[in-house]
């Protein structure tokens, strides 16, 4: 929370004479203005290119007007009760955006006196929330406010004097609750965090990524990071980065290029990335309050959640969003990129309140170390579990997919033993097990792979078998990142950067195109989340213009009653 400066305070006073006298009543008007000047007020503007930069803490000058209508009314204990209805509004500009900016506030409130309204004197807290509207340029492009997370509190004075009534407003205090748009925007970590709205007051908490119902509560990791985005768009002016952009070999999605070259070569922290701090927040059903349990200052996310045998494990991320970021001693050259965290790691816990790292050793057969390999020093692409991208529970074992260049691997975990068993380590074509989902008995395996693989496998316990799912667009399909069990259906939704994701269906026996073209959008890659409420399967879609759209992203959010032919989804909302 932060106090904004008041550089300026002139109120107007106009009071009414009211006499003494039952069911009297009276109006009150008062006007004036302030400048706040604080973090709060925050702004987005063009600046010529793909990028929209931020920037915060222009003064806003308010012009306030307020209204207080107060009558007299006899009590039953024969005291006098006063009754105020007070209503405050402001209207204004940012300095520096033009956005216009307002508030409304209102309240109707209530105090016992005796007869003599010269005993008056009250002093009435408000509350009013802040809105900053979007607003056109003079060359049509979108000039964004973001106030709507301030809170301007004030109070509203009443006090008999000279023979009237007289009203006013002071005290403003401006407080940013939970923003991400804070004095802490140039700063790798925040510093004050409170458990409520944006990034739980953190604003580089990215993602809610991971979420489950455990234990009378609702337990959410979050993904952690810093990034430079105007350096991510391209706009870096370091060789070794731009060296990393130009170059083809490299094998990375052309969406997530930069940020990954950024990520590997970048300056870390201020200037080009950073990713520590990730944090597991607890929502206690009970008493409906967020509680942090976690600020792990080595992880950058905990990506995934998954119950086995009365326990709730969590997979931490200690890589980065793409490939590998510099935990340790910096990043490798162009010449030698390297990899510098020290390996993913599975948590455990009892309460969804503490947590333990889960041991990686290895079972005896194969004797092969478990899946959390550190990546210290390790060369770019070489054989390491860059992060942990799938957990499910099946037939008393917990099953662990894994990211790794030369080839995404399945292990199974025995929690009364303590070891783990590597089931599947797929080729170079393969370098992601991206699904886990367990239907009619096996467990399916979704993978992410080059073109012309199988995407999806199931599993009885003992053989792995090709599911023989349809690879619709094969040219353009990337393979399986969404799978999920709902109506008596296993659903599969397929990456394409170019048509647009596919979504098929699975009884058991067919299967059952319901959209290969991303719901008619070629920007809806895949398939991001998916969930079925009250017998409604819902689909939120990740649209790849993220990047270059404003004002930010095009996701979608889409619904079906009875989600087996494409004629029947609809779309909820776009944004």
């Amino acid at each position: 929370m932060t106090q904004s400066l008041i550089t300026r305070i002139l109120l107007g006073i106009a009071g009414l004479a009211m006499s003494p006298l039952i069911g009297q009543a009276a109006d009150h008007a008062f006007e004036g203005q302030i400048v706040l000047s604080d973090p709060c007020a925050v702004f987005v503007m063009p600046n010529g290119t793909s990028v929209t930069p931020i920037n915060y803490g222009e003064m806003v000058l308010l012009d306030i007007k307020g209204s207080i209508h107060t009558s007299l009314d006899a009590g039953k204990d024969g005291q006098v009760k006063y009754r105020y209805a007070i209503s405050v509004h402001g209207d204004g500009t940012g300095s520096a955006s033009g956005t216009r900016y307002s508030f409304n506030a209102k309240a109707l409130l209530k105090a016992s006196t005796d007869i003599s309204p010269a005993s008056l004197d009250s002093k009435f807290k408000m509350t009013a929330r802040m809105m900053g509207q979007s607003k056109i340029d003079g060359s049509g492009a979108i000039v964004q406010g973001a106030q709507d997370n301030a809170l301007l509190r004030f109070y509203v004075n009443l006090k008999f004097a000279n023979g009237s009534i007289q009203a006013w407003a002071s005290d403003f205090t401006l407080e940013c609750g939970a923003s991400p748009w804070t004095n802490m925007m140039n700063s790798p970590r925040a510093g004050t965090k409170t458990a409520v709205g944006r990034g739980f007051g953190d604003p580089w908490n990215k993602y809610a990524w991971s979420m489950k119902d455990f234990g009378g509560a609702m337990v959410v990791g979050t993904k952690n990071a810093y990034y430079d985005y105007f350096a991510i768009d391209g706009d870096n002016d370091d060789p070794v980065v731009q060296g990393c952009i130009s170059n083809p070999a490299l094998p990375f999605p052309s969406i997530y290029k930069s940020l990954a070259c950024l990520e590997l070569f970048g300056q870390r922290g201020l200037g080009g990335s950073d990713t520590s701090y990730a944090e597991i927040w607890r929502f206690d059903y009970s008493k409906k309050d967020w509680t942090r349990f976690l600020d792990d200052q080595s992880s950058q996310g905990f990506r995934i959640m998954e119950t086995h045998n009365n326990k709730l494990y969590v997979g931490s991320d200690l890589g980065s969003f793409v490939t590998g970021i510099s935990l340790g001693s910096g990043p490798g050259s162009l010449a030698d990129p390297k990899w510098n965290f020290p390996g993913s790691q599975i948590l455990s816990s009892v309460d969804g309140k503490s947590f333990i790292p889960v041991s990686c050793a290895p079972s005896v057969t194969p004797p092969v170390p478990g899946p959390c390999n550190s990546a210290t020093s390790a060369p770019l692409g070489s054989d390491v579990n860059v992060s942990f991208r799938a957990l499910a529970s099946y037939q008393g074992k917990l099953y662990l997919g894994t990211f790794n260049y030369a080839g995404g691997e399945l292990w199974s975990y025995t929690d009364t033993t303590g070891t783990w068993d590597l089931i599947k380590k797929f080729g170079l074509a393969t370098p992601a097990v991206t699904e886990l989902r367990v239907y009619n008995g096996k467990l399916y395996i979704g993978v992410f792979g080059q073109v012309g693989v199988p995407y999806l496998y199931s599993y009885d316990g003992t053989t792995l078998n090709d599911a023989f799912m349809p690879i619709l667009n094969p040219t353009t399909n990337l393979g399986v990142l969404k799978l999920f069990v709902g109506k008596g259906l296993l659903f599969a939704g397929n990456v394409d950067l170019d048509m647009g994701f596919n979504l098929l269906s699975y009884d058991g026996t067919n299967w059952n195109t319901i959209t290969d073209n991303g719901f008619l959008n070629s920007d809806n890659a895949y398939a991001w989340s998916m969930a079925e409420v009250d017998g409604r399967i819902f689909l939120g879609t990740f649209n790849q213009d993220f990047f270059t759209a404003v004002p930010r992203g095009s996701a979608e959010l889409w619904y079906s009653d009875a989600p087996t032919t494409p004629s029947t989804g609809n779309r909820l909302r776009c944004r």
